[in-house]
């Protein structure tokens, strides 16, 4: 599972406690489409630097969703790459 706390702070700069929300997402990409993603979001990456375009800027939405093992887009259709135990 992957936690994230969202932490609202106020205008004076301290953090409110009660403004804490923990909020508990399950990972839905699995080893393979892992790998996948980061070879994409990787080839992506160097040819926007070799050709020096916004293919850059693509590559780096697959290795975010690697690095995170969260797509947003598979969270409306219920859908995981992730072995069932």
């Amino acid at each position: 599972m992957i936690t994230v706390t969202d932490v609202e702070q106020p205008l004076t700069g301290y953090c409110d406690p009660v403004a804490i929300q923990e909020v508990t997402m399950q990972a839905n990409v699995g080893g393979i489409d892992r790998l996948l993603r980061v070879g994409i979001g990787l080839a992506a990456l160097a040819a926007g630097v070799y050709v020096k375009s916004w293919w850059e800027l693509v590559g780096l939405q697959p290795l975010a969703t690697a690095v995170v093992r969260l797509c947003p887009v598979y969270l409306p259709f219920g859908a995981s790459t992730c072995r069932t135990r």
